[in-house]
């Protein structure tokens, strides 16, 4: 089974370091994580990118203006 998750985001960079600690601490982490972000400034690209290395699938960060 391939498992997908969406994170939906905009320009809360707080709550999405706490969604993506979470998914992190998770015992069957997911395939791949989609964090769709409706134009976030660029502190919140700067989070999924630090996240990256410490999820067990590097996120997807989705931007659009």
């Amino acid at each position: 089974m391939h498992v997908s998750l969406v994170v939906t985001t905009y320009n809360w960079p707080a709550a999405l370091d706490l969604v993506l600690a979470s998914i992190a601490r998770q015992s069957r982490p997911p395939d791949e994580v989609l964090v769709v972000d409706d134009g976030s400034r660029d502190d919140t690209r700067a989070g999924v990118d630090g996240w990256m290395p410490r999820l067990g699938a590097p996120p997807l960060h989705v931007w659009q203006a």
